[in-house]
């Protein structure tokens, strides 16, 4: 079990999926964030705000934040919501007029972790991860979980 860091203190999660899990379907192009590897080449840590064991896809995106670390908003902070950033090498500098480019994970309201008989039961949207495979630095990708192939804790290869 890994034990991300989580604002109020560690979480237990899941070890990462396996490779055996990948959706072989999936093509990374189809959503590609084109600040992506911009905000992943300075990154040193993901934060989990919440526990990401009930969640079987997260959206990633690239942000921009006033600051290297700490919370950040989601895009869509009208209508969605915060479960993941990542934390930002203490050297790096500010190279957007408005602050740093970040990673952040969230959640819409429609997403199967609030709707698990919603749009998304057997898909999800083009910017989701599975949050298992997510690392400081390295893109996340999707899984049959994350597809909605496998129920969570139920894996099946």
């Amino acid at each position: 079990m890994q034990t991300p860091k989580h604002q109020g203190g560690p979480l237990e999660t899941p070890d990462p999926a396996p490779a055996s899990m990948k959706d072989p379907t999936w093509d990374p192009d189809m959503y590609e964030d084109p600040r992506m590897d911009e905000a992943l080449a300075r990154e040193i840590d993901i934060v989990w705000t919440e526990d990401i064991a009930h969640l079987d896809y997260v959206r990633q995106s690239a942000v921009i934040a006033h600051t290297r670390k700490g919370h950040t908003r989601c895009p869509a902070w009208h209508e969605g919501r915060t479960v993941g950033y990542g934390v930002l090498d203490p050297s790096t500098k500010r190279d957007w007029p408005l602050g740093f480019l970040r990673r952040v994970f969230w959640v819409k309201p429609h997403d199967r972790s609030e709707q698990p008989d919603g749009i998304y039961a057997h898909d999800c949207p083009a910017e989701a991860v599975d949050p298992r495979t997510v690392a400081p630095a390295v893109e996340g990708y999707v899984t049959v979980r994350a597809r909605g192939c496998a129920t969570s804790g139920k894996d099946t290869q």
